[in-house]
């Protein structure tokens, strides 16, 4: 099959390289431009580019894809591109660019996207992080073909797992690609043998939630909620921005920035204050009191610091923190 394949993040490279070297052909790759970085502000490559590159597939870096947008000579030329090719589908995977109904009905058959939540469940462009926050105990894996809303088409197939209350956004994320690197070859293959025996499930906005990108503030822990929600948050935000939270310090009374990248909710009552501290040891590690039940501390990280288990941090730091607040 001729594949046309839209995408910029790591997690969309799993995909490329699945249908890469399935047999597939690759003629075209969209991605979004370089972006400047670091004290040079020197191009970074997005991970797609880099591997397009390496594998001499062709690419094109549109800024945007609307015709009557502020980029709409770029994108006209886009759209007289991509009629002009011969091709049998179009992939899209955490791509960042809306792509225009003038687009997505292109293709014969269609545009189809990989989203990582068990649709309408988790809209938009961060399902994983808000499964975890919101304690789902499943996700998966949905392929639609596109329309033009956002995350909104016909579910064409999907597949389940199970959400482990140790799961991290960076676990689950690989889990979901090793689930949807078998769910979009098995789809293809659908496609190929018979597109109009396909059963297009239309979806539901009853259940629908927005997922939004996550903002470094709302890393910010707040220790007057349970425990459990406060698992739910550090788990969440690993490895993208991290949990934070501050702590009065010992040694001059200021409030100093803490990460957490690891804990464990108990179901210890405490009538405490949150954000106390109410035991050290090497056995039970680092107790915390929350809003309701008490958390754990498992991984630990200073500011310029290496992540520590807590036995570690035990050892080197915690006698400076005095008590953790909420802000």
């Amino acid at each position: 099959m001729k594949i046309i394949f839209a995408g910029t993040s790591i997690s969309a490279v799993a995909i490329l390289d699945t249908l890469y070297n399935s047999g597939h052909d690759i003629i075209l790759t969209l991605t979004k431009p370089d972006l400047p970085s670091g004290r040079g502000m020197k191009l970074n490559f997005s991970p797609v580019k880099k591997y397009a590159l390496k594998h001499s597939i062709k690419i094109i870096q549109p800024i945007s894809l609307k015709l009557n947008g502020k980029y709409h000579n770029m994108a006209n030329e886009v759209h007289n591109l991509l009629n002009k090719i011969k091709f049998d589908i179009m992939i899209v995977v955490a791509y960042g660019l809306i792509l225009p109904y003038s687009i997505l009905k292109i293709p014969y058959y269609g545009c189809i996207n990989i989203h990582y939540s068990l649709l309408p469940r988790w809209r938009g462009p961060a399902p994983v992080p808000r499964a975890i926050e919101a304690g789902d105990i499943s996700t998966g894996v949905t392929i639609i073909k596109m329309d033009s809303g956002i995350d909104t088409g016909p579910i064409i197939s999907q597949d389940s797992i199970k959400i482990l209350p140790e799961d991290t956004s960076l676990t689950l994320q690989n889990k979901l690609e090793k689930l949807s690197k078998i769910l979009i070859i098995n789809t293809i293959q659908k496609i190929e043998h018979d597109m109009t025996r396909l059963f297009l499930k239309p979806q539901s906005n009853i259940g629908a939630n927005y997922a939004p990108l996550i903002k470094k503030n709302e890393a910010v822990l707040d220790w007057s909620l349970s425990a459990k929600t406060l698992m739910r948050k550090i788990n969440a935000f690993n490895p993208f921005p991290g949990a934070i939270t501050h702590y009065i310090s010992y040694k001059n009374k200021k409030k100093n920035i803490l990460k957490i990248w690891k804990a464990h909710a108990l179901s210890i009552k405490s009538t405490e204050k949150p954000g106390t501290i109410l035991s050290v040891n090497f056995h039970n590690g680092i107790l915390v009191a929350c809003g309701k039940n008490v958390i754990k501390l498992l991984e630990l990280q200073k500011v310029n610091k290496k992540k520590i288990s807590a036995i570690e941090f035990i050892n080197g730091f915690i006698k400076d923190i005095e008590f953790f607040v909420s802000s």
